[in-house]
């Protein structure tokens, strides 16, 4: 049977824009004192940030698209800037 709209089980998501998205991923990486969200809690905020119920191969698919850094580089900048 043919499915004309082509959609299967799941509903259309309406995502952020990119620069709204590096936003945030640049914020969950500089909370905590610069340790960052981990996983699950970034799945957590852009569920209550943005309406955004994704799983974590999409958040990793979205990270990348955005160019986040990621929490470790984050990090690594920081305790340069701390050495200077």
């Amino acid at each position: 049977m043919p499915n004309p709209t082509g959609v299967n089980q799941y509903n259309k998501k309406d995502y952020p824009s990119d620069e709204d998205l590096l936003a945030a991923f640049k914020q969950y990486a500089a909370e905590k004192n610069g340790a960052g969200l981990n996983t699950a809690e970034q799945l957590a905020r852009l569920e209550k940030d943005f309406g955004l119920p994704i799983g974590r191969s999409k958040l990793f698919e979205l990270r990348k698209r955005v160019g986040a850094p990621s929490v470790r580089k984050i990090q690594r900048r920081i305790k340069t800037v701390l050495k200077r």
